[in-house]
């Protein structure tokens, strides 16, 4: 860059943008926005209620596209949490982006599905369970 300081936030004292600072807090936030992704499955068997999972026994792959997978199984209360994709009865697939607007409220999961930020494989009754826990 000629002739200014470039900032922490990738801008120059001139406002311009310095190409190699913009990509690296881009790539900050992806790995933190991929952390998060990973802190919500890593917390979630704590934080699911036990009376809300009673009777259920199905199993679900969440694959977040640039997080990873995790597979989520819930047997009559109690729900285990294993990263990496296994045997699920639905297979549930969106971006990081997508998934943290969902799990924040930002984003409702049935628009998400219905405009294509969400997809579902397998058992779509099972899907639907999942309204009751989150």
């Amino acid at each position: 860059m000629r002739g200014g300081k470039v900032s922490p936030l990738g801008s120059t004292d001139q406002g311009l943008v310095d190409p190699s600072s913009a990509m690296g807090g881009a790539e900050e936030a992806f790995r933190l926005l991929a952390e998060s992704v990973k802190d919500f499955f890593d917390g979630l068997a704590s934080r699911v209620d036990p009376a809300k999972t009673t009777g259920m026994t199905n199993s679900y792959v969440f694959d977040i596209e640039g997080a990873g997978a995790w597979t989520v199984a819930i047997a009559d209360g109690k729900v285990t949490v294993s990263e990496g994709a296994g045997e699920a009865d639905c297979t549930i697939s969106t971006s990081e982006e997508s998934f943290e607007k969902i799990m924040s409220g930002e984003q409702n999961a049935t628009t998400a599905y219905m405009t294509g930020k969400l997809k579902i494989k397998g058992d779509m009754g099972a899907a639907m369970k999942l309204q009751k826990l989150f």
